[in-house]
């Protein structure tokens, strides 16, 4: 992702609807996260933070420990916001050392 100067970034995005997503999984030992390289490459993904990596083990239950990314994200309005979470609530999956999804519900943008 190229580096966007803090200024001008805001001056391109004060007018954007912006929004912290973030993935959460069961307790688990993580053996595979897919969807990342979309994600990078989304112009809308304005930044990823990656909390966990395949081979970290996941135990606590109701803590922010289950948080794997958090993704700022930009849109010019609801509909475009809701169809990029859909988007990466479909492509991001991560899956346990046995290969089952462990993925928690995400945002419902019916809510939204």
């Amino acid at each position: 992702m190229q580096a966007i100067e803090k200024k001008s970034w805001f001056s391109a995005t004060v007018s954007l609807i912006r929004v912290l997503l973030a993935f959460s999984v069961k307790p688990c030992e993580i053996g595979k996260i897919e969807g990342m390289d979309f994600a990078k490459s989304h112009p809308n993904v304005i930044n990823i933070t990656q909390e966990h990596r395949e081979g970290d083990v996941i135990d606590k239950i109701g803590t922010a420990q289950q948080n794997i990314m958090r993704m700022h994200i930009v849109a010019k309005n609801k509909k475009e916001l809701c169809d990029l979470i859909e988007t990466l609530q479909k492509k991001i999956v991560i899956y346990d050392d046995a290969g089952d999804n462990v993925m928690l519900q995400g945002i419902d943008v019916n809510h939204i």
